[in-house]
């Protein structure tokens, strides 16, 4: 199953929550660019995923992998604490706002599972990008927030620059033309210097990502 194929099938329209919030809007003059976020204000999906066993398992069947059927071993679990500890690592380098980079996380994970004959299947980038993918949209699907391409249309028929500064994964480009219908290149941002968390190492409030920016 290909990331466009999956992206189509797992995700689905969602309504946004909003909190009770009184709006205080004016009027600003000289705007230049529009620096957006991407998840839950251009992009709606659950703030926390459902990172669990089974849909780890499905992601692996999606993603050309065969899972066995091992007991108690819980693929969700093994997948959040080979994160958690990606995570520490650059915690102890000294890193500020670490940030981990999904597709280093899903070779160690594949490449133990498979030593430990937990998993069959071949490694390589291809399925590792697959089953990155996959894992995310079935633990927490997205959809574009209520007047997102019109507002995007907008600014860019009013020849804003548009970039992004996000906590995001690789995956983030990609399953937003799928849910979108258009490139986010076509929609008006210059995706050549949008500010993705994973390439930097860094998550917000990082003043590195916005330095960059």
């Amino acid at each position: 199953m290909k990331h466009s194929d999956a992206t189509k099938i797992l995700c689905k329209p969602q309504k946004a929550r909003h909190k009770a919030a009184q709006s205080f809007l004016r009027k600003i003059s000289g705007i230049k660019a529009v620096v957006w976020n991407f998840y839950r204000t251009l992009v709606w999906t659950e703030p926390f995923g459902d990172y669990c066993d089974a849909n780890f398992r499905k992601a692996l069947l999606f993603s050309g992998f065969m899972p066995k059927d091992c007991g108690s071993f819980d693929f969700g679990r093994a997948f959040m604490d080979m994160q958690r500890a990606h995570k520490d690592i650059r915690a102890k380098e000294g890193v500020k706002n670490p940030e981990v980079d999904l597709l280093l996380i899903y070779e160690d994970l594949l490449e133990n599972l498979a030593s430990e004959n937990l998993v069959k299947g071949k490694v390589n980038e291809a399925a590792i990008k697959k089953l990155a993918v996959n894992f995310e949209i079935l633990s927490r699907s997205a959809w574009l927030m209520p007047n997102a391409i019109r507002t995007l249309n907008a600014l860019k028929e009013a020849g804003l620059k548009m970039i992004t500064v996000s906590d995001a994964q690789f995956f983030a480009p990609y399953i937003f033309p799928v849910i979108a219908g258009k490139s986010m290149a076509q929609l008006g941002f210059d995706e050549q210097n949008c500010v993705w968390s994973f390439l930097y190492r860094r998550a917000k409030p990082s003043n590195i990502l916005f330095e960059s920016a």
